[in-house]
């Protein structure tokens, strides 16, 4: 009797340690599992985060997109949009005023003489005077390019919520960022020029036809 007792405590004793030994097992299970998970996810994670994600997506129309925001149970992504960015960007140009330029604004002077007696007479003579040139301005123009870049970051809600279309969205926004910050533009030489400057100014004043035609004219009216 002895003899059985000692063994069925030695078969219990056995049949403890056993069972105490799986979940020491399962729980070293669990840490590896977890530990090798967590590995694995974090870096995957990383990879997958670390993409463009702009080179993952297609494109859609900006009504489609308010419908998947309101609606998206009823496309093939049965998720909202998230990570909204509205990108504007303005790009004008204009001509504003450059540094003039100087063109010489000649003259004309002429003296004539004549006498007269009762029987006698000296011709008119003309004589031309040196007069001073006077400078003046002309103008010079070139144009310049105006730029300006806004992104916001919206919500479904927000997008919803927009009012008219997306033109006017990022129009009103940045003529109130240009108001606010005129700073803001990015200002820079196109390189076209409008001068109104003509290359030949002096020589064009300084005609010979135009001289010569005013004496002829005056010595024959006076005789």
């Amino acid at each position: 009797m002895m003899k059985f007792v000692m063994v069925l405590s030695a078969v219990m004793i056995l049949s403890l340690a056993a069972f105490a030994g799986d979940p020491k097992g399962g729980d070293l299970g669990g840490k590896n599992g977890g530990k090798d998970g967590g590995k694995d996810g974090g870096k995957d994670g990383g990879k997958d985060g670390g993409k463009d994600p702009l080179g993952e997506t297609r494109a859609i129309a900006f009504e489609e997109l308010k419908a998947r925001c309101d609606h998206p149970e009823e496309f093939d992504v049965q998720r909202a949009p998230q990570n909204i960015r509205v990108l504007c960007t303005d790009v004008s140009r204009e001509f504003v005023a450059a540094a003039p330029g100087e063109i010489p604004l000649g003259g004309q002077r002429m003296v004539s003489t004549a006498v007269y007696s009762d029987k006698f007479h000296v011709n008119q003579d003309d004589q031309e005077l040196p007069v001073y040139i006077k400078s003046g301005s002309c103008l010079r123009f070139k144009e310049v390019e105006k730029s300006l870049v806004l992104e916001r970051h919206l919500g479904c809600s927000e997008i919803l919520g927009m009012k008219g279309d997306l033109a006017s969205f990022c129009t009103s926004g940045l003529d109130a960022a240009k108001v606010a910050n005129p700073k803001l533009l990015e200002v820079r030489d196109t390189g076209r020029l409008v001068d109104t400057c003509p290359a030949d100014a002096t020589d064009r004043h300084d005609g010979g036809d135009g001289k010569g035609d005013g004496k002829g004219d005056g010595k024959n009216g006076g005789k």
